[in-house]
């Protein structure tokens, strides 16, 4: 009975006391947190008028929520915020720099924003394996605070692989590190509760300094632009440092240890303060020669890509960084390696577009190479605008070299194409770049290029009479070309022949009676005379 009578108990009334000691000094800083959530939320969320406004209107659950917040704060809410444009939002999420995304479902339905460069090939909605990756995320961060061997400038997809099944060893490890951790945190956290212990409660506030300042950029609760940095760990690194010290204290007699301890001063106790402060010693040194090798590779960015290639060499964000180093330092041949590689990395990186047609255009001189790589840099959200610019610098010196040219026109025709989806301008545009090039075609005797145009014309601007003029002059001559060259053609010349007709037949019927309609209306129906075929 007196060894139950002496067991200690949990002292409830002081637990209180301390919940509510720890709420006040918690205060600032989930003030701070609310700031930077508000600040987030503000910069990212849309403005009416943008043309991604709608793509983020809230579903009815969300507006729901969202409503019920704007009635409790009233106006102190702005009426263009929304939380979802924070979370997956092109502007801030992407695969490249966090491929975490890539395991998140797929945005869909009205007021879901898809991301810019959405994984084609790994499957999405994959809640299991994002669980998995995030754990890893959390352990190679604290290898890097613990161990600190290899460091590198970008850690983007794919320099450490997403972990996608349990039975990884990486998962196996995180499991291990992370159970033991939260382990000694609760036993740490229940004595300073349970029995106020002065060291216990000094391991809570390292473990806290620790712990609170990652969970911002951790990923669990929310998805960051980042998927691992350096530069998120400086805050927490203070809390490793003060933790490590607490722990290594009891080891060298100090503070608290060496006031209670017995043997305090023996030659026991003095030999094992100055082992492990040798040690310490030996590992500072370690860690400072570390540090000053590191700073020596900041030197320029040549030897700062250079190491993080070294640490990472499957980032596709990295080997884009080196190709346009190369790039600058007028390497051609390198610059277009890394860039093909950072392609190989991950096909949907869609910056390496532009960057390939900064190569062949700045290096090699040679625009028409660069303009398909322009062309599929119109879709990408990233580098939209500066390839519209360079497509206009391209046009104007083309037309400048030859007015007659139709590429130019072509290759305008095809980048409005890419936009008939967001502008409704750009298919009235395609069309009549296309039709140009075709006239353009036309006049250098190149009716098969000619036909082509005008076909693509069409797909624009279906019925438009003096296009279907110009396809069928076009395919006609076409096809007494081919009956001239090879009289074995004479099936596939008739063919033409009779597309042609009934092309003329559509216009000499066209009901466009305007001006600029009549004259081709006059010549259809001349030509099918000429034909016998009115």
């Amino acid at each position: 009975q007196q060894q139950q009578q002496q067991q200690p108990r949990v002292d409830w009334p002081r637990l209180v006391r301390l919940g509510r000691d720890a709420a006040l000094r918690l205060l600032p800083y989930a003030v701070v947190c609310v700031g930077y959530l508000a600040l987030r939320v503000h910069i990212m969320s849309p403005r009416p008028g943008e043309t991604d406004y709608e793509a983020y209107m809230p579903s009815a659950h969300e507006a729901g929520a969202q409503g019920g917040l704007r009635r409790l704060l009233g106006r102190a809410v702005p009426e263009h915020w929304r939380w979802q444009a924070t979370t997956l939002s092109p502007k801030l999420v992407r695969k490249a720099e966090n491929p975490l995304s890539s395991l998140l479902p797929p945005a869909q339905g009205p007021g879901k924003a898809a991301l810019a460069d959405a994984d084609t090939t790994s499957p999405r909605g994959a809640p299991l394996a994002w669980f998995l990756s995030v754990v890893h995320v959390q352990v190679f961060h604290l290898s890097l605070l613990a161990v600190p061997a290899q460091l590198s400038i970008e850690y983007s997809f794919d320099c450490v692989p997403l972990v996608h099944s349990p039975m990884d060893p990486r998962f196996l490890l995180d499991a291990a590190v992370i159970g033991a951790i939260v382990a000694w945190g609760c036993a740490r956290l229940w004595s300073a509760l349970s029995t106020g212990s002065p060291r216990a409660c000094r391991d809570v506030r390292c473990l806290a300094w620790l712990a609170l300042p990652w969970v911002p950029c951790s990923n669990l609760f929310f998805p960051i632009g980042t998927y691992i940095a350096e530069r998120l760990l400086y805050t927490p690194s203070a809390g490793y440092a003060m933790l490590i010290a607490q722990v290594l204290a009891p080891a060298a007699g100090v503070g608290e240890a060496q006031a209670t301890s017995p043997d305090a001063g023996s030659r026991h106790a003095r030999v094992r303060r100055a082992g492990v402060a040798s040690v310490l010693g030996v590992v500072c040194a370690l860690l400072s020669a570390r540090t000053l090798a590191r700073n020596l590779v900041w030197q320029d960015a040549a030897g700062a890509f250079q190491a993080a290639l070294e640490t990472c060499p499957r980032s596709a964000k990295l080997n884009m960084q080196v190709g346009n180093l190369r790039r600058m330092q007028e390497d051609a041949e390198g610059a277009l390696a890394h860039l093909a590689r950072a392609r190989e990395v991950d096909p949907d990186f869609c910056d390496v577009d532009f960057n390939q047609a900064l190569v062949v255009m700045g290096l090699r001189s040679d625009p028409r190479a660069a303009v398909p790589l322009l062309h599929a840099s119109l879709t990408c959200p990233f580098t939209m605008r500066k390839a519209q610019d360079m497509l206009s610098e391209i046009l104007n010196m083309l037309q400048a070299q030859d007015p007659k040219d139709p590429f130019p026109h072509v290759w305008v025709a095809k980048s409005m194409e890419l936009l008939t989806q967001t502008d409704p301008q750009a298919a009235p545009q395609a069309a009549r770049r296309f039709r140009t090039a075709a006239s353009l075609a036309a006049e250098l005797g190149r009716d098969e290029q000619a036909a082509e145009n005008a076909r693509k014309s069409l797909e624009h601007a279906p019925g438009h009479c003096p296009t279907q003029f110009l396809l069928a002059t076009s395919i006609y001559r076409t096809a007494q070309s081919r009956r001239q060259q090879d009289t074995a053609a004479d099936e596939e010349a008739r063919a033409l022949t009779d597309e042609a007709a009934s092309l003329l037949r559509r216009v000499a019927e066209c009901p466009d009676t305007s001006a600029d309609v009549l004259p081709f209306v006059t010549k259809a129906r001349e030509a099918l005379q000429s034909l016998g075929m009115s």
